[in-house]
């Protein structure tokens, strides 16, 4: 008989956090505390092309890819994309704000996790493996986590790095779905990204889709994340075994909708867990906002009728009244309630840019961000986000105003030049657009009267685009 060799496990080294999660896991979950629950248009201005000569080479991040364009300092207008965005959910069916008569959580008003039902190796479903070094990178699978969910386990999908080398450790994302979706919710609306350019999400990292915690009754496979005590320690006990099986170097949360709001009452209970978040639509900030120092970006449509910008514009203030000094606001201009994975990402590499250990790889998240993205499969362009890359270059040439992140490590002299021709640059877009807005708003009077207007819109998007940039 020949020896059956078995696939090699990820098994991580034992690490600081290794011995941070013990400690968490033997926290018994206590209840979350319960309180009361509480348009406009910019086109894209593209970066000068004196970046151009700063390098925007292929590199590891998202944005490998895409190209760098030349400066438009044309005003920009409230004009409406080339095609509109799918339609925002049907009252009824997805909306986190209506609850259905059916769901499990609702029946004695308390969310309960749910087990999810086996992988059926229908044709929408990836191959089902554990996680080994033997699996393809890039390529998506199916496993199921052995705790959470009432012990009943949650489906998830995993895929690895394009690149992955056995034995290396890895940024790993886990991604909250809406409602109404599963873990498949990820492998299909974010795995390609952008294919017209060749971008793939997040291909540097181990991306995991997971089901959500509970159902409804008349659908198992319709999925949600309802926030409740036990809901919040299942969904510890899966992040803790991803932390246990995966080469993880640091471990982020990226969430929409209501997911989006569980994530945030996640972080509050376990925030030793979660190295930084991406909430996209964030609504209950008033109730599970909290003080710390881990990077978190809300990231919101101004276009989204379901959920109003001003959610998340309250969301910041409160953070900052607690104290948390971390949170950074991305307005997405004409975008809506539907998530952008290009953008998603443009936040985790700000995200990974402030807590990354060298020069060079603050720079290859600079250079990702600071890249203009073509337009997605609807028509829709970003401006640029000058202040995310510019508070991550002080990292690297020293202000004073990036106090709160720690300076990289390995700052060469040529390091030093391009983050420096970097920060030039952004300080001149910017000036380009103080002149222009200057001819447009004139004396205090015009500014007072122009309530409204596309000018107006330019104003609030530069001031949000280019916070903190001199």
């Amino acid at each position: 008989m020949k020896h059956q060799t078995h696939p090699a496990p990820l098994e991580p080294t034992r690490t600081p956090r290794t011995e941070r999660n013990e400690r968490i896991e033997a926290r018994a979950p206590l209840p979350l505390p319960a309180s009361v629950r509480q348009s406009l248009s910019m086109s894209l201005a593209f970066l000068i092309s004196a970046l151009g000569t700063a390098g925007f080479h292929a590199n590891a991040s998202n944005a490998s890819n895409a190209r760098p364009s030349t400066i438009e300092t044309s005003q920009p207008t409230w004009g409406k994309p080339k095609q509109t965005r799918p339609p925002p959910r049907a009252a009824g069916s997805n909306d986190p704000n209506l609850a259905d008569p059916d769901d499990v959580e609702q029946q004695d008003g308390r969310a309960r996790p749910s087990p999810s039902a086996s992988w059926g190796g229908g044709e929408s479903d990836p191959e089902q493996k554990k996680p080994t070094w033997d699996c393809k990178g890039g390529e998506w699978y199916a496993d199921k986590t052995d705790a959470g969910a009432n012990g009943g386990g949650a489906r998830y999908v995993w895929s690895m790095p394009v690149d992955a080398e056995r034995g290396k450790a890895y940024d790993v994302l886990i991604v909250l779905h809406p409602s109404g979706e599963n873990a498949r919710w990820v492998m299909n609306t974010h795995a390609g990204a952008d294919q017209s350019a060749g971008m793939r999400f997040r291909p540097q990292d181990i991306v995991i889709g997971v089901d959500g915690l509970t159902a409804t009754a008349s659908n198992p496979e319709k999925r949600r994340f309802a926030v409740g005590p036990e809901t919040i320690a299942a969904m510890r006990d899966v992040a803790l075994q991803m932390t246990r099986t995966l080469p993880g170097r640091r471990f982020y949360l990226y969430a929409s909708a209501d997911a989006a709001d569980f994530a945030l009452a996640f972080a509050a209970r376990f925030p030793a867990l979660a190295d930084g978040l991406v909430l996209y639509r964030v609504d209950r900030a008033s109730e599970f906002g909290f003080k710390g120092t881990a990077p978190l970006v809300l990231m919101h449509g101004a276009r989204d009728s379901l959920t109003s910008l001003a959610r998340s514009l309250q969301a910041r203030a409160t953070f900052e009244e607690k104290g948390h000094t971390g949170v950074r606001l991305r307005v997405l201009p004409a975008f809506n309630d539907y998530p952008n994975p290009v953008r998603a990402s443009e936040c985790l590499d700000w995200i990974v840019s402030v807590q990354c250990e060298t020069a060079r790889e603050v720079l290859v998240r600079a250079r990702s961000i600071l890249t203009p993205k073509p337009q997605d499969e609807y028509g829709y362009q970003a401006p640029v986000w000058f202040s995310g890359a510019y508070e991550s270059l002080g990292r690297i040439t020293g202000r004073e105003s990036v106090g709160k992140w720690k300076p990289a490590t390995g700052i060469s002299d040529e390091a030093l030049a391009e983050a420096t021709q970097f920060e030039r640059a952004i300080d001149a877009h910017a000036a380009k657009h103080v002149e222009e807005l200057r001819k447009l708003i004139g004396g205090r009077g015009s500014l007072l009267a122009m309530d409204g207007s596309p000018a107006a819109a330019w104003l609030w998007h530069a001031r949000e685009d280019f916070r903190g940039v001199p």
